[in-house]
């Protein structure tokens, strides 16, 4: 019989490679609760998972659904929604393996938040019973601003009245051309000189030509700290200011690996690239996608 694998030490060799101090600050944030775990353990979560009856049909999905990936944001049309926000693990697989990392989200949640043992069960019930209205009405309807309620509406308001100026005054510092990124110690880090000359020559390559894009002036690079399962991976803020808007504007590129929603028995489909699988199916699952999804190439 073989023996089973100690869980630690798959998580060790998942993660090996990464950068050591955002590991760490990974490992920190894992330990604070259940569900911060679940969160960073995404890959485990699947390898530990049963396999079902065979007979689920095979759909594409995020991959790591849980209660923090989702999200207000405005999409490439400056509409505001509220969806996934979160492809990095998107894939195919049974139809009920999302369904369970997401009950497990919330039973674990609604513990954490100090619900009482009957409210997390009620939760993910609703939760299914929501699911299971959706696939017989044939399609997902989208949550609408004005009918929206609680923190959806709260979350969904804020992104739309964010403006890009109150962004600029929260991320950076300085004005003009000598505006640079805030160095905040927690979500924003320096870099160092080799990786933002080499940030710099991927945008100014990935954006050559483009009649919006080009003659790119980038004014800062900075580290980039956000989430928990992808802590370490390559992320950086960009501070750009395209010459035909003269608008200065903050973007963010985030290194792609391979999805961790790998289910036995299931044939990955061919992508030519990580990237082109996350972007596929990013635009395909969400309402409507961000501005300037697009794969970039770094070395």
């Amino acid at each position: 019989m073989t023996p089973p694998r100690d869980p630690l030490l798959e998580l060790e060799a998942h993660d090996r490679g990464r950068d050591p101090a955002l590991l760490a600050r990974k490992h920190d944030r894992m330990r604070a609760s259940p569900f911060a775990f679940l969160r960073g353990s995404c890959r485990l979560f699947y390898e530990q998972l049963t396999p079902g009856s065979g007979r689920e049909p095979l759909v594409w999905g995020c991959g790591d659904l849980h209660l923090e990936n989702f999200g207000s944001y405005k999409g490439d049309n400056r509409l505001v929604y509220f969806d996934l926000n979160d492809f990095d693990d998107a894939a195919r697989f049974p139809a009920t393996a999302e369904l369970v990392r997401m009950v497990a989200s919330i039973l674990l949640a609604a513990d954490e938040v100090g619900l009482t043992p009957k409210d997390g069960p009620g939760l993910a019930r609703d939760f299914l019973e929501a699911h299971r209205h959706a696939l017989l009405q044939g399609h997902a309807r989208w949550i609408e601003r004005d009918c929206s309620s609680g923190i959806v509406r709260a979350l969904l308001d804020q992104a739309r009245l964010r403006s890009r100026k109150t962004l600029l005054a929260k991320r950076t510092v300085g004005r003009g051309l000598a505006r640079r990124i805030r160095i905040d110690g927690e979500r924003q880090l320096e870099v160092d000189v080799t990786i933002r000359k080499r940030v710099k020559q991927a945008l100014l390559n990935t954006f050559e030509g483009d009649p919006d894009w080009g003659k790119l002036r980038i004014l800062d690079v900075a580290h980039r700290v956000a989430g928990i399962g992808s802590l370490g991976v390559e992320r950086y803020i960009a501070l750009v200011r395209p010459r035909a808007t003269r608008k200065t504007l903050l973007l963010d590129l985030k290194e792609v690996e391979p999805a961790d929603a790998v289910v036995k028995g299931v044939r990955r489909p061919h992508f030519t690239s990580e990237v082109e699988r996350v972007i596929t199916l990013q635009a395909r699952l969400q309402a409507v996608p961000p501005a300037l999804l697009r794969g970039v190439t770094i070395n």
